[in-house]
């Protein structure tokens, strides 16, 4: 299954409009710019190996060199001289810097160990997720101010900006963040109708037959839920394919709760009765069982075994048809994320 992809907002760095002699403001802009250039590089780096499927801790290096080259930015920054006594750059500047270093080198550390159990229920996956969104958060409001501050120390110093100057590789980060995003929303869907779907079977393994309906029933609420989200999804660029096949499994699961379950509920108290009334002929001796025990015995195996072949022939079509729709989604979220992602 495909994992939760990573989230990486980075400051634009914003090209000044060309000069014949560039003015000192303009060259103390781009000094400070030129620290970014290397983060761009290792921030697509890490995010390409991610989208191609890598978990957390497989690009552990490149996380690792990512936050080193954050944290030595910020130095660099920092021991900048103010350009004519206005520190207000250079400081924001060094001070995103850092905070894009704690991000990465404090909560995408959490987020590498927090991936081993994010998969073994909904919660976790949630907890997992709401993390990264945090953490990007903080890169998005500290991006922001530092946009602020650029623009208003270009306007304090006469240099005009020229907007749109953001490199090839920041618009494929752009790019690949977006992408990300939207999958995320159509796979939590996605994700917890599966794990419903899980518990319904360890019941019924469990022989729950309480278990088993009332997993049955959460899981139909979590289907329905799940096709309203769905409906709030807009399409991305146009293409609906991936909210089309996370539809396909909830309809799956939704029949497979209506109708199929209710076989398995059939079969285990078919059995369940099967037990005891065994269990009581079992406890007599031959010569005092009653002609009544035995014909009640022998009409029980016979209700069992018809159970038996209905539970099987159900179980049968079920996976066959579990088999596709989950093969049709995985296929179509690789195919998506090949699509969208620079």
């Amino acid at each position: 299954m495909r994992q939760i992809l990573i989230l990486i907002v980075l400051f634009s760095v914003i090209a000044m409009d060309g000069m014949s002699q560039k003015s000192p403001a303009v060259q103390y802009m781009e000094e400070i710019n030129s620290y970014y250039e290397g983060i761009t590089n290792n921030t697509w780096n890490y995010l390409k190996a991610v989208s191609r499927g890598k978990n957390l801790k497989k690009v552990e290096k490149t996380r690792t060199d990512l936050a080193k080259s954050l944290q030595e930015s910020s130095r660099e920054v920092k021991r900048m001289k103010p350009f004519e006594g206005d520190a207000s750059l250079k400081n924001m500047a060094s001070e995103h810097l850092l905070i894009y270093f704690r991000v990465m080198n404090e909560d995408y550390a959490k987020l590498v160990d927090m991936e081993e159990i994010a998969e073994q229920s909904f919660d976790q996956m949630e907890a997992y997720i709401l993390l990264k969104e945090k953490a990007n958060e903080k890169l998005s409001e500290s991006s922001s101010k530092l946009d602020s501050v650029y623009h208003s120390f270009a306007t304090t110093h006469g240099v005009k900006i020229q907007e749109g100057g953001a490199s090839k590789k920041e618009e494929k980060i752009k790019q690949a963040s977006e992408v990300l995003s939207y999958y995320n929303k159509v796979f939590l869907i996605f994700f917890k109708s599966f794990k419903q779907e899980g518990y319904v079977y360890e019941s019924f393994n469990k022989k729950d037959v309480n278990g088993l309906e009332q997993n049955r029933n959460y899981l139909l609420t979590v289907c329905a839920e799940g096709m309203d989200r769905l409906k709030e999804v807009k399409p991305y660029k146009g293409d609906h394919s991936l909210k089309i096949k996370c539809q396909k499994v909830l309809e799956h699961l939704t029949l497979f709760a209506q109708k199929d379950v209710e076989v398995m509920i059939d079969y285990l108290l078919e059995d369940e009765k099967f037990s005891k009334i065994e269990s009581t002929l079992n406890a007599k001796n031959k010569s005092d069982r009653t002609k009544e025990e035995i014909d009640r015995y022998n009409q029980a195996v016979d209700t069992k075994n018809k159970s038996g072949v209905a539970y099987n022939n159900m179980i049968g079509k079920v996976s066959s048809r579990r088999e596709k729709v989950y093969q049709e989604w995985e296929t179509k979220a690789n195919d998506f994320m090949k699509k969208y992602t620079p």
